[in-house]
């Protein structure tokens, strides 16, 4: 994953758990909205199925956009067999996911290490 170069998301790997963080602030175009999904796209096409987690503590904003697109990828980790957790959102943040259901598709946890832990007690 070190050779994965992107503006939006960066990727490591912390006990056997891909931790992927957002690093957009504010995701509000659609443009924007794209982009971040192609990379969160490509970095999972590349690693394939695997247990995910999604930090979103800088994320401030997200358009409606942005909340299909994360929806999007939720649904591509669990079509190539992967698990996807997210974790830290934003109050506000939060809201939106709340509103759309998002939890319905893919767990919300409070902070990256309560997310890993929880892989480490499904096995």
């Amino acid at each position: 994953m070190s050779d994965f170069d992107s503006p939006h998301v960066r990727a490591e790997t912390v006990d056997d758990v891909v931790v992927l963080t957002l690093l957009a602030t504010e995701i509000r175009t659609p443009l924007m909205a794209a982009s971040v999904g192609k990379d969160l796209g490509d970095l999972v096409d590349r690693i394939g199925p695997a247990r995910y987690v999604l930090n979103m503590k800088r994320t401030k904003y997200m358009s409606s956009t942005a909340f299909a697109v994360l929806l999007n990828f939720a649904k591509k980790v669990t079509t190539l067999g992967g698990v996807l957790r997210l974790c830290s959102l934003d109050p506000e943040v939060r809201i939106g996911a709340d509103i759309i259901g998002l939890g319905r598709f893919v767990p919300i946890v409070g902070d990256e290490p309560t997310a890993i832990a929880m892989f480490q007690t499904d096995e």
